[in-house]
């Protein structure tokens, strides 16, 4: 997950702390999908003289190349590398100098580009996004010297013990699939990553057709859904290839092995889990929170000096998940007992299911956290973007409709269904002085993103109104 932070000193950013008057999602809300393909939703909301804006490209790591894995995440990067007609410096003055956030993520199904900006600088954000959707250079040069800093991005996640055994993971519990590889990607696959690749894929995937812009603020939706028309509606649609293979057979009972370089050993249990889009995920959401909350069943591990830690952890993507129980215990203790321990508590949660009252707790709990984001500019874009594209609904209300419905009784049958310890694949993790240390240099060269120098050369018209952007001002030092 690469970053790209530009922030104005005199912005205080108030614009994202939001302001405690928000009851609604947005009262006031336009959709459009243009004839290119391209869809579109804006909501008003003038909570904060702010707009979020958020392009979803529905492509991540599961439609990379068969032995180039990081392609996805590889293509995010370098959309920060410049245009035709912008420069990578010259992209970096441009987001520096409108201040607000600006930042990217690469996911298995998508790839998000989202940031937080003024309100009276939308349209050359638009124009941006519009331009690199369109002209993305992907210069030969820029590649070699982006290939350093994504390896090091994926060195230092993958000198995370448990990260890198997750990902060792993958292939079995996503075998035979699209799914099983991760969405960082590996030195080897980099190192043979060349721009024609990277073109290619761009030119499938980085389609209208295959887009979502949502923009969240204090805009008129109308006017807005007009401006992103004229400057996103001569982009041409094109032909998407089919979508990878979706895993199919269950995941085979197994035991794996580990070392790390934790000072704790850990035992868990892992398995396939709901997608974003089952009609289980809120019910596999809200068990999350009661099987790691300290009123669930097993906190009373950690109580009675069985475990130093335990929990349940779900991850849930689009089209894939993955429920992993974990305990953690001393150094040199009995990982043997402590797995037997763990089977036999959800054994016994299977049978007896959890308190009624828990799951209400963590069912408000979890509202209330999703509600409070709706307080900031920036929370209720990304509530908006994630509804219309990793859940594909129609607004939040439908997300918090979904979760408000779940009964104990849908928790209960969930947790028999998926937390057979018989079904799962038993990972033990144990300390050792002689696991790999964690990456310090890595084998990439340092990240950066921010531009070299100063933007020189002619700015495109669409890119002219950052000339009127007051310069932060400069303060003596005092005497």
């Amino acid at each position: 997950m690469s970053m790209h932070i530009f922030q104005k000193t005199f912005l205080a950013i108030s614009l994202l702390t939001g302001l405690a008057c928000s009851t609604a999602y947005g009262a006031d809300i336009g959709r459009e999908t243009l004839p290119n393909g391209l869809r579109v939703v804006v909501v008003r909301n003038p909570i904060a003289p702010a707009v979020s804006v958020q392009l979803t490209y529905m492509v991540g790591s599961a439609e990379a190349p068969k032995g180039f894995p990081g392609t996805a995440h590889a293509l995010e990067h370098m959309m920060f590398r410049g245009t035709s007609s912008l420069s990578g410096d010259q992209l970096s003055t441009v987001m520096g100098t409108l201040g607000g956030q600006f930042d990217a993520f690469t996911q298995t199904d998508l790839t998000r580009y989202h940031c937080l900006i003024p309100a009276q600088d939308l349209d050359v954000v638009l124009h941006m996004e519009a331009d690199r959707m369109q002209h993305l250079s992907l210069d030969a040069g820029l590649w070699a010297k982006e290939r350093g800093a994504i390896e090091q991005e994926v060195s230092m996640d993958l000198s995370n013990p448990g990260f890198k055994v997750r990902e060792q993971l993958r292939p079995i519990l996503f075998e035979n699939s699209a799914y099983d590889h991760s969405p960082l990607g590996t030195r080897a696959s980099f190192e043979a990553t060349d721009v024609k690749l990277l073109r290619d894929f761009y030119e499938t995937w980085y389609a209208p057709n295959n887009a979502v812009l949502v923009i969240v603020g204090g805009v008129d939706p109308a006017v807005t859904l007009k401006h992103v028309e004229q400057i996103f509606g001569s982009i041409p649609s094109r032909p998407l290839p089919e979508r990878p293979r979706l895993p199919g057979a269950p995941v085979v009972a197994q035991s794996v092995s580990a070392q790390s370089n934790y000072p704790v050993d850990i035992v868990a249990l892992l398995w396939r889990g709901p997608s974003l889009r089952d009609s289980d995920a809120p019910a596999a959401a809200i068990l999350d929170a009661v099987l790691s909350s300290h009123r669930g069943p097993l906190y009373p591990l950690v109580l009675q000096h069985k475990a130093l830690a335990a929990g349940l952890d779900v991850e849930r993507g689009i089209h894939t998940g993955t429920v992993q129980a974990s305990l953690t215990i001393p150094r040199g203790g009995d990982p043997k007992a402590a797995m037997a321990l763990l089977k036999a508590t959800l054994a016994d949660i299977r049978v007896k299911g959890v308190s009624a009252d828990v799951v209400e707790g963590m069912k408000k709990r979890w509202l209330a956290s999703k509600d409070f984001e709706k307080n900031s500019i920036a929370g209720l874009g990304s509530l908006w973007s994630g509804a219309v594209t990793a859940e594909n609904i129609d607004s939040p209300d439908a997300s918090f409709d979904r979760f408000a419905k779940v009964t104990v009784e849908d928790v209960n049958a969930l947790a028999r269904k998926l937390l057979d310890p018989e079904r799962a694949v038993a990972v033990t993790m144990l300390a050792s002085d002689h696991a790999t240390p964690p990456a310090g240099k890595g084998f990439g060269g340092a990240e950066s993103f921010g531009g070299q120098g100063g933007a020189t050369g002619q700015l495109p018209d669409w890119a002219k109104p950052i000339n009127n952007v007051p310069a932060p001002p400069v303060y003596a030092a005092p005497d």
